[in-house]
């Protein structure tokens, strides 16, 4: 459905004698934050310390987790480009998260991917799309 987030989680928590199940919990935002979290560890130690500009592919609730998580483990972030499949989306992100992180400058990419994320320091691809995004030149 358009405007639905389109990945979701859940988290069975179950008892520990005979691992009967006991709750049954929606876990989207808990699958959010642990991807982002794993973003960024990533980006700690595998991207240029100095690095400024991250571009993304995607702007959904993945990106924005995404995101914070790496403006937290690297704060020199300067400049987030955004490309998402329509101008709303992207419009959504920096709306949600330039209220979150103010010091950050954010470039809409208006949907080209290339302009998202060539020159980009650190690339986050942040979508459930199949088909490839990323050419190797």
């Amino acid at each position: 459905m358009h405007g639905m987030q389109n990945l979701s989680a859940v988290i069975i928590l179950s008892e520990i004698k005979h691992g009967f199940p006991t709750a049954f919990m929606e876990g989207t935002l808990c699958s959010n934050v642990q991807v982002g979290t794993m973003g960024a560890i990533a980006a700690k130690h595998l991207a240029k310390q100095d690095s400024e500009t991250i571009g993304f592919i995607g702007a959904g609730e993945q990106a924005k987790m995404h995101l914070i998580a790496m403006k937290t483990v690297l704060p020199g972030r300067q400049v987030c480009r955004i490309a998402a499949k329509e101008a709303a989306e992207e419009d959504q992100f920096v709306k949600e998260i330039s209220a979150i992180l103010p010091s950050l400058r954010f470039e809409k990419a208006n949907s080209d991917l290339e302009k998202a994320t060539s020159g980009a320091d650190v690339i986050v691809t942040a979508t459930s799309a199949q088909a490839p995004l990323l050419k190797a030149a």
